[in-house]
C-alpha cells in the first residue's frame, strides 16, 4: 500500500514538472517584448488608444494568456481606495502565430468586447467611462 502511494506520489511529480515545464516554454517564443508591442499595435484598437493616449505605459504580460496591455492609470489602487481607476487596452496575443487573437477594454470596472473605436471615441469626448 505504501510502495502503490509512493509510486503515486512520483507520477504526480513528473507530471506537474512536465505541466510547469511546457507551460512556462509555451511563451518563451523567443521573440522579445518590443516585437509583440509591435504586433499588438498593428491593430485598429491600438492605434485609436495610441492617438488618444500616446504616453500610455505598455507591457508585455506573459504570465496568464500572452497579451500586451496599453494602459493609463488614473487613480492607482491603494489603501484607502481599493479600485483601479483608468483605461486599459489588452491585446492577446496567439503565441502559435504571432497575431493578435483577442482585444478587450478596461475603463475603471467596466469592460467592453465590441464597439471599442466608439467606445474610445467616447471616452476622448467626455473623459468618462460611459
Amino acid at each position: 500500500m505504501a510502495k502503490d502511494f509512493v509510486h503515486l506520489l512520483a507520477i504526480l511529480a513528473i507530471l506537474m514538472t512536465a505541466c510547469t515545464f511546457s507551460s512556462g516554454q509555451f511563451y518563451d517564443t523567443g521573440i522579445s517584448d518590443e516585437e509583440y508591442i509591435s504586433i499588438a499595435s498593428t491593430t485598429e484598437e491600438a492605434r485609436k488608444f495610441l492617438t488618444y493616449f500616446p504616453r500610455s505605459e505598455i507591457y508585455v504580460d506573459r504570465s496568464g494568456a500572452l497579451a500586451v496591455d496599453f494602459r493609463v492609470t488614473w487613480q492607482p489602487i491603494s489603501s484607502t481606495s481599493q479600485e483601479w481607476h483608468g483605461i486599459r487596452l489588452r491585446v492577446f496575443i496567439n503565441p502559435r502565430t504571432n497575431q493578435p487573437a483577442d482585444i478587450f477594454l478596461q475603463c475603471d470596472r467596466q469592460f467592453v468586447k465590441m464597439k471599442i473605436i466608439r467606445y474610445l471615441d467616447h471616452y476622448q469626448n467626455t473623459h468618462r467611462c460611459p
